[in-house]
């Protein structure tokens, strides 16, 4: 009978996974040697599309879940980059009820050469790498004395 009860239990479950239509992707953040320092789950999740006057039945809307969002904290502020990878324009948010004025941004190349710098960036900026080379890069955030570093992939 526990046999019985068990197996139902496993059953039911992969049932109630197999419904929830969900493609996990694993993303990891690298600083500036290559060593890998952060690693975030995404979650893609396919819902069925609810305007009325559809009539296409094969219709989906794709969703964007983030289990784990993609940022790291640095000193008191909590700073996400994103979309990783990107086709060339990068989002870089610090999370703060106050303007940031002490905080940096600089992007090398993967052998370490600086392509790129701004200085007093504010709490949302938008970094455009389109007219750089497809292939890796290390876009680092430097807040006051502290930073992190993230492996940007542009495709």
């Amino acid at each position: 009978m526990k046999k019985l009860v068990i197996i139902s239990i496993i059953l039911i479950s992969c049932a109630h996974l197999a419904n929830a239509q969900t493609n996990d992707e694993i993303e990891f953040g690298y600083d500036l040697s290559g060593n890998r320092g952060l690693r975030q789950v995404i979650s893609f999740k396919i819902i069925e599309n609810s305007y009325a006057d559809s009539t296409d039945a094969d219709f989906q809307k794709l969703e964007f879940i983030q289990k784990n969002d993609y940022s790291e904290k640095i000193g008191d502020y909590r700073v996400s980059i994103f979309p990783n990878p990107t086709t060339g324009l990068i989002k870089i948010v610090i999370n703060s009820t106050d303007e940031i004025s002490n905080a940096s941004i600089y992007l090398h190349t993967i052998s370490g050469i600086e392509i790129y710098f701004e200085d007093k960036i504010s709490n949302v900026t938008q970094l455009d790498i389109r007219e750089k080379e497809n292939g890796a890069y290390i876009l680092t955030v430097l807040i006051g004395s502290k930073n992190k570093s993230w492996k940007i992939i542009k495709n």
